[in-house]
């Protein structure tokens, strides 16, 4: 997610404004299947051992944590694992700073498995598999009792970087572009199910004696158009693939061509998505479009 602060103009024009810096943040809902009480007692003691949300932990993002000829980067003192995430021409660098041992490095160096932090070396590609640092969202753990010895977990976790990064530059992501430009070619998201859109004009309603009223057109012939559904992505690529594009264009912030629906951007700074089953997901949609 991302925060992003959006300001209308009375012709339908918007200026955006990106306030959560480069980097985005990561949440995650667990709800179990049912498992035996013996994992729900083992996360209760996790639970129990990090302090609720005190103490900080390595997690496994199920959504993102294959790293396949990933760059290298050089920072200052060194060099550090990065994750690019490319749509259209433009690229945004995220720093890994959480690697699983082992990790191959084609530039070779001393990997600080803790930090991502090369030392030595050269600038080159690293492949391996990742986590983040992250926490429990809240001070609480639900479980919830099926029948005998059957439960299931419920908790929220949250990105954290209490190791701070270098700084790693080289990103062209869209916050180099104008604030209103459309970046990219078009693409094709698909768009499957349960798609609705809503239509909205604004109107400045002022009362006046009893039942009468005057009424206003802020926007003078402009409406604003949201397309809600879902999408289907049935591999892990194509999860990345959406991905990429909500991270280069930083939530909000920017807008992309889609072919069936023009100029659009995301609706949200948060992008929700859930694992349907071992190599399938499925997002929520949230564009707005410009008409």
């Amino acid at each position: 997610m991302y925060r992003t602060a959006v300001y209308a103009s009375a012709d339908g024009s918007e200026q955006r404004n990106g306030n959560s810096g480069r980097h985005a943040q990561r949440a995650w809902s667990i709800d179990t299947a049912v498992i035996h009480s013996d994992y729900a007692d083992d996360a209760r003691d996790f639970l129990l051992d990090r302090t609720g949300s005190y103490q900080s932990f390595r997690f496994l993002d199920q959504f993102d944590y294959i790293a396949t000829a990933q760059p290298v980067v050089a920072v200052a003192g060194g060099h550090q694992l990065c994750m690019a995430y490319t749509y259209n021409g433009y690229t945004y660098y995220r720093p890994i700073t959480k690697p699983i041992s082992p990790v191959t490095l084609t530039g070779g160096g001393s990997l600080n498995y803790e930090t991502g932090f090369i030392t030595g070396g050269n600038v080159g590609t690293w492949s391996g598999t990742f986590e983040v640092e992250a926490r429990f969202d809240g001070d609480s753990l639900v479980v919830v009792t099926r029948g005998g010895s059957q439960r299931s977990v419920q908790a929220q976790i949250i990105e954290v970087r209490d190791t701070v990064p270098p700084v790693v530059t080289g990103s062209t992501t869209s916050e180099n572009i104008a604030v209103n430009g459309v970046f990219g070619a078009t693409t094709n998201i698909p768009i499957e199910i349960g798609v609705s859109q809503e239509y909205r004009a604004q109107t400045l309603v002022v009362s006046g004696s009893v039942y009468a009223e005057d009424r206003f057109a802020d926007w003078s012939d402009v409406q604003e158009v949201k397309v809600r559904g879902k999408w289907l992505l049935a591999s892990y690529t194509q999860a990345n693939a959406l991905l990429s594009i909500f991270l280069v264009g930083r939530g909000r912030r920017s807008r992309f061509a889609h072919s069936d629906l023009g100029a659009v951007r995301f609706d949200s700074d948060a992008l929700v998505m859930r694992r349907v089953s071992f190599d399938s997901y499925e997002a929520d949609l949230a564009l707005h479009r410009y008409l």
